[in-house]
């Protein structure tokens, strides 16, 4: 008997050591994010996910210090990729924690890199699962809706800025977005009508006072 209780107490002795060495590791890490340190605050938090792979704040820690790697590399595409891999994982060991909005600009950042390597379906499909993550990212609904208005879908475009704008009506990108889409379709007004929402929100705002202008002028003609 007293070797059984000798062997449950290493057991237990081992297990809170343990525990308590992963709570060190991921404080540390924490820490090292906030100093800026993304290399040490990797580190920490691989030590953690080795022992443990369901450990929620090593995951998210992880998935945040691979954002700040990715943006000192210029947003490395394979650094994106695995910092959304561990931030989803996080939100699938907590589905209820508040994840989803760093998972929606993470999927935005990853639409963007696709963009500029001219991959449009895989920056559509980037920002759909951000704007499933946060439906009022006006970053994803307006990006979503120039890429449909470009490759020639103005009604989807439009769907995409009527949303944008029933989340807030005061940013003139999407006025200005939406003036862009009356302008291709040779809605003179509607455009002059967008563009002057747009403009006195942004009366500094070059392009939107290029673009008034030229409506301005075409409603005189």
């Amino acid at each position: 008997m007293l070797k059984v209780l000798t062997v449950v107490s290493i057991i237990i002795f081992l297990s809170v050591s343990c525990f308590w060495d992963s709570q060190r590791s991921i404080e540390k890490g924490e820490s090292s994010l906030r100093l800026g340190d993304y290399s040490m605050a990797i580190t920490f938090f691989r030590e953690v996910l080795i022992a443990d792979p369901e450990n929620y704040r090593a995951r998210l820690g992880m998935g945040k210090a691979l954002i700040q790697m990715s943006s000192a590399h210029h947003s490395d595409t394979l650094l994106w990729y695995d910092a959304i891999t561990h931030l989803e994982a996080a939100r699938t060991i907590h589905p209820e924690s508040e994840i989803e909005p760093l998972l929606s600009d993470a999927w935005t950042v990853q639409a963007r890199i696709k963009l500029g390597k001219n991959d449009t379906i895989g920056a559509l499909s980037a920002l759909s699962r951000a704007i499933d993550y946060n439906p009022r990212s006006l970053e994803s609904l307006n990006l979503a809706g120039i890429i449909y208005y470009r490759i020639g879908e103005p009604s989807k475009s439009r769907v995409l800025f009527e949303r944008a704008l029933m989340v807030d009506t005061l940013k003139a990108f999407t006025h200005f977005n939406m003036g862009m889409l009356y302008w291709a379709q040779n809605d003179i007004e509607g455009a002059h009508r967008s563009w002057l929402k747009a403009i006195t929100l942004a009366p500094d705002d070059k392009d939107i006072v290029y673009w008034y202008s030229v409506a301005e002028q075409k409603i005189k003609e």
